[in-house]
């Protein structure tokens, strides 16, 4: 197996979707292949970390692959030669969007609810740290490939953070925004917290626009 054939499985290996000779082929691969080794140690990291928080809904067999092709075939048509795509946590970001699309209740009757958000304030932090008391000059310096953004309201709940936009993306990923109070407009998955962001700018500033999607 090579790198090319093993980041193609890897999705149906985390669903458990190959055969055991198949998934001891990806295993040995990421034995001696240490960049695939830390793509499969993000995927599953994030994926155990969502899984923990997030009750997934019943879902019809094969979802889940279906769902996972779908991201790495729009990947690839969002201008294959831009850097984030082949970045590690872009592969962390697609299985948070994976999971949240899983866990929202597609089937059951009634529509899943989603509500716009005006202004709102909130802090930027690093959730894994957060959650466990660092303070925001701690949480600046951690590197942990596993820890994304997420936002903090001010009565201590937070709102994951979707990727879909470049104003997601950047607010999952950039360390240096971490402590920063936000005031952030978008649509909120409200079952599974998470805030797809339209608008985002220091909380102080009025006119200029740190983040935005650039309307």
């Amino acid at each position: 197996m090579n790198c090319s054939a093993f980041k193609r499985d890897l999705y149906h290996f985390q669903a458990e979707e190959l055969s055991p000779a198949e998934r001891a082929a990806c295993l040995d691969h990421a034995d001696l292949c240490a960049p695939c080794a830390r793509l499969l140690e993000v995927e599953q990291g994030l994926l155990r970390g969502l899984k923990a928080r997030l009750t997934a809904s019943p879902h019809p067999p094969g979802l889940e692959t279906r769902i996972r092709e779908q991201l790495r075939e729009a990947g690839r048509a969002r201008q294959p030669g831009i850097g984030w795509v082949r970045r590690p946590w872009f592969a962390a970001l697609a299985a948070s969007v994976l999971l949240a699309v899983l866990v929202l209740p597609q089937f059951d009757s009634g529509p899943s609810p989603v509500t716009r958000v005006g202004p709102r304030i909130v802090t930027v932090v690093d959730f894994d740290c957060d959650k466990f008391g660092a303070d925001f000059g701690q949480q600046r310096l951690c590197t942990h490939p596993r820890h994304l953004n997420a936002l903090k309201l001010e009565d201590g709940g937070y709102w994951q953070i979707s990727a879909d936009g470049e104003v997601g993306r950047e607010l999952i990923t950039d360390r240096d925004l971490r402590g920063t109070r936000m005031r952030v407009e978008g649509w909120l998955y409200e079952r599974i917290h998470t805030l797809q962001v339209d608008q985002a700018v220091p909380a102080g500033v009025q006119a200029a626009q740190l983040i935005s999607t650039g309307h």
